[in-house]
């Protein structure tokens, strides 16, 4: 496969962690309040994200952000391969991500092979949620 073109999406950390599970052994509530300001900031999503281009081997500082989705213009067919890496330093050695659900709706681990044809676009979910400042 060729890849015509590339962008990433990342999407923001909420100001609240109140619904995200427990912390240090305390179970967290979700709140009235934590649940409608998930959903003011759903709602602003558009607003929020920070689209930028992506060329591959590319280093991503995932700092602020829970989550990307990969877009991709293929330009001739074969598999698409993503593979999850990270790490502590920009520069450092990668290694693969220990989540085995990186990519969301697949449980494949750290690589996905996906099918392509001539001029699919293929978005890929993926949850930074976890893993190190780079990937």
């Amino acid at each position: 496969y060729t890849i015509k073109s590339a962008i990433l999406i990342l999407a923001p950390k909420s100001r609240t962690k109140a619904c995200l599970g427990s912390q240090k052994g305390k179970t967290a509530r979700c709140t009235r309040a934590a649940i409608e300001e998930k959903i003011e900031m759903k709602r602003a999503l558009f607003e929020n994200v920070k689209v930028t281009p992506y060329t591959s081997g590319g280093v991503i500082d995932r700092a602020n952000f829970l989550s990307l989705v990969v877009g991709v213009v293929i330009a001739t067919a074969g598999t698409l391969t993503l593979t999850a890496t990270e790490c502590d330093a920009a520069d450092g050695t990668f290694t693969a991500v220990k989540d085995t659900r990186p990519f969301v709706g697949a449980d494949v681990g750290g690589a996905l092979n996906v099918p392509v044809a001539v001029g699919n676009v293929v978005n890929v979910d993926v949850d930074l949620v976890g893993l190190k400042q780079f990937v």
